[in-house]
Formats: structure tokens, C-alpha cells, sequence
């Protein structure tokens, strides 16, 4: 009796669990080239992370330049610690490649890229 409820039990609730479905927004394939600095990507959340203690130099400004013309984003990040993690939402870009491009105090620009398709 007692395996047999059990049995019952267990059942239910697998049914339950395979009743549910998940409705996603269609993937978004995102290509990272690394040049002078790593960047991650969490596809599922459609963030671009960027770990300044990665970083060689401080940073005063940030850019993200879209095929290579336009600019999508700008900020000053002059006040991100060193160690800090920016987190950049890129739910709202459209296909195409952008460059992310870090300016630093000395003038130098860093740069990597991503390409959202």
C-alpha cells in the first residue's frame, strides 16, 4: 500500500512538471572577439560583462560603436572600482557588430567586439 501510494505520489508529480512549458524569446546569437581586453557573455540574461580587474590600466570612458560608425552607448566609468564588474544590457541592440572601446586617463584605446546576429 504504502509503495503503491508512493508510486502514485511520484507519478503526479512528474506529470505536473512535464505539463508546464517555458515560453523563450528566440535565441540570440552573440560572437565575442577579444582584442585587448576579455569580455563575457550571459546569453540567456543578453548581458555583456566586463571585469575591470581584467584590466592592464584605469579607464576613464566607455563607448560602444556600432559597425563601426555609430555610437550606440557612452558612459563614464571613471567611477567604477578597479575591481568592479559593468554590466552592459544589450536586450535592445539589433543585429550587427559593435565595438566596445574603453578610453583610458593616458588617451589609449582598448577595444573588443561583439557581434549580435
Amino acid at each position: 500500500m504504502r509503495t503503491t501510494l508512493f508510486s502514485l505520489l511520484l507519478t503526479f508529480t512528474f506529470a505536473l512538471g512535464s505539463a508546464h512549458t517555458t515560453v523563450l524569446d528566440p535565441p540570440t546569437a552573440v560572437k565575442v572577439v577579444e582584442v585587448d581586453f576579455p569580455i563575457f557573455k550571459d546569453k540567456d540574461f543578453k548581458i555583456i560583462y566586463l571585469d575591470f580587474e581584467l584590466l592592464t590600466t584605469n579607464v576613464k570612458s566607455l563607448q560602444i560603436i556600432k559597425n563601426k560608425s555609430n555610437i550606440a552607448f557612452t558612459d563614464d566609468v571613471s567611477k567604477v572600482s578597479v575591481d568592479g564588474i559593468y554590466e552592459i544590457d544589450y536586450s535592445e541592440y539589433s543585429a550587427g557588430q559593435y565595438d566596445l572601446e574603453l578610453l583610458t586617463y593616458t588617451g589609449e584605446r582598448l577595444r573588443s567586439t561583439f557581434v549580435i546576429e
